[in-house]
């Protein structure tokens, strides 16, 4: 009966990992420069995102047109939430996405 109480707090102690790390790899965002229209892939933080290239705060989330097959910077989140349109291509007014195509640097 001694043993029962033990033999529960190492099974606590011992946790149920299966040997990995518990930190998943953080899958980089993509950013469109609002001063260039330069399309670029950096960690995710808040926006404006610090540009690598300049240390200017010129990154805003990506949002890729499919018909135009181009990046466009998505408005702040603010105006994102109150407006569904501003994630609307400006040239098509159809839906954009925040995945696709990113040509190598």
């Amino acid at each position: 009966m001694k043993l029962l109480p033990l033999l529960l707090a190492a099974g606590l102690l011992a946790g149920c990992s299966d040997g990995k790390s518990g930190h998943a790899a953080i899958e980089p965002m993509v950013y469109v420069d609002t001063e260039t229209g330069k399309v670029v892939q950096a960690p995710p933080e808040p926006t404006p995102a610090v540009n690598p290239d300049t240390g200017k705060k010129t990154l805003m989330p990506g949002l890729y047109c499919s018909r135009c097959k181009k990046w466009y910077p998505s408005a702040p989140l603010e105006v994102a939430q109150r407006n569904p349109s501003s994630r609307m291509c400006p040239k098509h007014r159809t839906p954009m996405e925040t995945k696709g195509p990113v040509s190598a640097p």
